[in-house]
């Protein structure tokens, strides 16, 4: 039975013309950025054209259940990935969480009959959580298959700089088209933004851009060109102008 069983390599899936739901989770965005970028790119890669991706994102993974159901009896998906993060703490939350969603996403497979991609990270320590993103830049990486598309690896490890150092180098060597950083604007102080990004471009390639992600105030742009950032997006100047 040598050289049985079922061949999981990412090489190995061909793109069609179905359409592809992603279900994400505004919990731990800094770790799930990260699950997404890898996810679409990984999409990418195979030859999925980006209108058939559909990303929707709810609050937390004991929600990612019911927006699968939800996605998985719509006519037009064909495929259902799941994404998010539930790094235990010091109270049982850790294990009721992780336990329903995981339990909650396989009965949508069952039911559905259709593909439901599991990528909930149940974790100890955000470091552990960084290291699979890390791992799913890899396999995004290795999927790629379309050198028309430009794919973006995305720097996690929240405001601890050594964390965002370690996630720029690691995914600088994978070398990417360009690098984003996830997992900002969440809070932080300006002074611990400005230090995370400018960590991380210590170890980014000088001629690849420089993006960062969903922070578009004035004083944002400001201070993200100060430290050497090249791309911005953010709905605030679009929702502003229209109130």
């Amino acid at each position: 039975m040598a050289n049985k069983g079922i061949d999981n390599s990412a090489a190995r899936v061909q793109g069609n013309d179905g359409g592809y739901f992603i279900i994400t989770t505004r919990w731990n965005t800094e770790i799930v950025e990260g699950l997404l970028s890898g996810a679409k790119g990984a999409l990418l890669g195979v030859g999925v054209d980006p209108r058939q991706i559909r990303v929707e994102c709810v609050p937390g993974a004991f929600e990612i259940p019911l927006a699968c159901q939800a996605a998985a009896a719509r006519s037009d998906c064909d495929a259902v990935i799941a994404l998010g993060a539930v790094i235990r703490g010091g109270t049982p939350h850790f294990e009721y969480v992780a336990g329903e969603c995981t339990r909650g996403i396989g009965q949508v497979a069952l039911q559905s009959g259709k593909p439901v991609a599991f990528g909930v990270l149940t974790v100890d320590t955000l470091e552990q959580a960084m290291e699979r993103t890390l791992r799913w830049a890899e396999r995004a990486a290795s999927a790629r298959k379309r050198p028309d598309q430009a794919v973006f690896a995305i720097v996690q490890g929240g405001v601890n700089q050594a964390l965002r150092t370690q996630s720029a180098r690691a995914s600088a060597a994978l070398g990417f088209d360009g690098y984003a950083h996830g997992g900002l604007g969440l809070g932080e102080s300006r002074e611990a933004r400005r230090d995370a990004v400018s960590a991380a471009h210590e170890e980014l390639p000088s001629p690849a851009p420089r993006y960062l992600m969903g922070l578009g105030r004035p004083v944002d742009l400001l201070d993200g060109v100060a430290c050497g950032v090249d791309l911005f997006d953010c709905v605030v100047p679009t929702r502003n102008g229209r109130h």
